[in-house]
Parts: structure tokens; sequence; C-alpha cells
């Protein structure tokens, strides 16, 4: 397994695999892919992925929208 920043180029197989895992996707809002990109432009040490043979398996998604402190984990 290998653990690496997520890039800009991500985006597609970031959203495909949760679709696979069954989340909730929001195209039009915090999933659409101009906010994502935003997001890893901004913060890009929050994006983290997880390969299996060049295969992504695992995202881990860290954020901060400027209030209270939230925390949330979603296994797959």
């Amino acid at each position: 397994m290998e653990i690496k920043t997520l890039t800009l180029d991500d985006y597609d197989i970031i959203i495909s695999l949760w679709k696979m895992a069954g989340l909730s996707y929001r195209p039009n809002g915090r999933d659409a892919k101009n906010e994502i990109c935003r997001q890893i432009k901004e913060s890009s040490d929050l994006f983290i992925g997880s390969f299996e043979n060049n295969i992504l398996i695992g995202v881990i998604v860290g954020s901060d929208d400027g209030r209270i402190s939230r925390n949330s984990v979603q296994f797959m």
C-alpha cells in the first residue's frame, strides 16, 4: 500500500471511489469539481489517498470551515 497526497488530477477517481462506496455526493455543492479543486489548492496536505497497485482504495479529506470544530469519519 502507498499513501500519498492527492492532486487536482485525482478528482475523478476520488468521486468514483465515493460513489462505489455509496457515500453521499453533492456535484452541485461541496463536491463540485471547482470546489474540491479549490480546497486542494488551498490545503493540498489535507487530501490523502491510499493506493494499492496504483488503484485508489481510500481517501482522507481534512477541512476547516473556521467555525466550531466538528469531526466526521466515514468508513468504507
